[in-house]
């Protein structure tokens, strides 16, 4: 049985043990098909506001922190694969039913490794904009290192939330193919700020040393993963100029490799759909759903 439960509004916050680490689980009431949400690295839970209220007229969420985020114990490494045995163990020894697993960012890559190693616990996948080599030997190629690197260097302060906040929009993000240079405060909103700052507040400072040093998809091969997929897969694809972190290259190969695959495209939309486009994607994602009730 979960332990240690605390009720925030809605939901039911619950701890469930996975072998050496807790997570903590926010879940809807009882009484629907599981739906499980992965957020994205140095986010939480409660990323998933936007569509939760769409999402529970239909299912019981289950909002997952992952290892090192949020209300979620420490682990002892933090590599894209590192996070995977949690959820597959989540599934087998807690829900014990057929989920759809729902992730974003890293969120998403785990659930499709989750999909390909325990196949009888899902049963369908939802992939928002998994960034796959973008956030690994590509990275340094990318704004996106110097991003997190800065990120790294606050979480590693252990700076209170007011001055998280504070910093936070000064983080300078270098192009290496231009040497251009965009302050974050200038791309992301205020909003998207605070609730980053909040964040971090609870992230362990480790989760950033396998990005910043391009080993986080070390042992993580996703061509061997997705054409292993036997779940009905639904992938939301941002816009790579707009922030978007899946390539089109990679994109396409998705497509041609998924066994039942379904793809969305949202042009002008940046790497968080859920936020920029809830109820776009909401309705997406419940059509998509509805489309298994055969």
């Amino acid at each position: 049985m979960p332990e240690t439960p605390h009720t925030q509004r809605f939901f039911v916050e619950n701890t469930y043990p996975v072998g050496e680490v807790t997570l903590r689980v926010a879940s809807s009431p009882p009484g629907d098909p599981p739906l499980v949400t992965l957020h994205g690295v140095t986010r939480r839970w409660q990323t998933f506001f936007p569509v939760a209220a769409q999402l529970t007229t239909r299912f019981r969420l289950h909002a997952v922190d992952l290892r090192g985020h949020g209300g979620s114990t420490r682990g002892a490494a933090y590599r894209t694969v590192d996070y995977v045995d949690d959820i597959v163990r989540l599934l087998r020894d807690h829900l014990r039913e057929p989920a759809v697993l729902y992730g974003h960012s890293l969120g998403s890559m785990v659930a499709a490794a989750v999909a390909a190693k325990a196949p009888e616990a899902v049963r369908a996948l939802i992939l928002e904009d998994p960034p796959f080599h973008t956030m690994g030997d590509r990275i340094r190629q990318t704004r996106l290192h110097s991003y997190f690197q800065g990120v790294y260097d606050l979480v590693h302060a252990k700076l209170p939330f007011a001055e998280l906040l504070r910093r936070l929009p000064e983080i300078r993000m270098v192009d290496p193919q231009t040497n251009g240079v965009q302050r974050l405060g200038d791309v992301r909103d205020a909003v998207f700020l605070r609730f980053t700052a909040q964040s971090l507040t609870q992230l362990d400072p480790r989760v950033m040393e396998p990005i910043v040093d391009a080993t986080w998809l070390k042992g993580y091969d996703w061509r061997e993963i997705i054409p292993s997929i036997a779940a009905p897969t639904l992938l939301l694809r941002a816009d790579p100029a707009a922030g978007g972190m899946l390539i089109d290259e990679d994109a396409r190969w998705c497509e041609q490799h998924l066994r039942d695959g379904t793809s969305v495209y949202y042009p002008g939309a940046a790497h968080l759909i859920h936020w920029a486009r809830s109820q776009e994607l909401a309705s997406h994602v419940l059509g998509f759903l509805a489309s298994l009730d055969h």
